[in-house]
């Protein structure tokens, strides 16, 4: 028998005073599931993506509630607009350190050269004189 309400790290009560403990019971992470109410754990703790707010799921309803991976954002260099389909305009080569990718939107992309191959950016044999 508890003689204390007991709470979990997010500050809900999984067992009052006077609640007999079952040890089938895995309230240890937050209570029951907030999907299907299971008081199996262990509990993954998702975002809902609507609200914004934390939910206890259990580890078949937070599977099944998984998102779609997220296709990549980025700004186009010409229009400053957020893209989802962003096309590769230009690659910035550093000497030391990483370099970087520099992306435009499908209606801006036609306005920028195509990409060059890296190989044909240095000088061929027969261009040097065969040394």
């Amino acid at each position: 028998m508890h003689d204390v309400p007991h709470r979990s790290i997010t500050d809900r009560e999984w067992a009052a005073p006077g609640d007999k403990c079952d040890p089938r019971d895995t309230y240890d992470l937050g209570g029951p599931c907030d999907g299907c109410g299971s008081p199996h754990g262990p509990h993954a703790t998702v975002t809902d993506a609507a609200t914004g707010r934390h939910q206890q799921l259990c580890q078949q309803c937070a599977r099944s509630s998984r998102p779609a991976a997220r296709r990549p954002l980025r700004m186009c260099v010409r229009c400053d607009v957020l893209t989802d389909a962003p096309v590769l305009v230009s690659e910035v080569h550093q000497a030391s350190g990483p370099g970087w990718n520099v992306y435009a939107c499908p209606g801006c992309a036609p306005h920028f050269p195509p990409l060059p191959d890296v190989l044909d950016l240095f000088p061929s044999r027969s261009e040097e004189g065969e040394r």
